[in-house]
């Protein structure tokens, strides 16, 4: 991977970026759990996470469901 990695930045001049590792449901799980939704803002915070996961949304089409513009992902 690393020599794949070296001859993609000599040919492009930039290599890859990486992947981040997908959420899994326990790891929105202990999101969830974490978040105090007791107040408003908690009881916002974690219906977006939900939407964004259940919607597998990327973060800039989040954003765009709080009112955060329309500017390309």
């Amino acid at each position: 991977m690393t020599r794949v990695r070296r001859g993609l930045r000599r040919i492009l001049g930039v290599a890859p970026r990486r992947r981040a590792r997908p959420l899994l449901v326990e790891d929105i799980r202990e999101v969830l759990a974490a978040i105090d939704r007791a107040a408003a803002i908690g009881k916002r915070d974690a219906a977006t996470i939900l939407l964004g996961f259940a919607s597998a949304m990327r973060r800039c089409e989040a954003r765009r469901t709080r009112g955060g513009g329309h500017r390309p992902c």
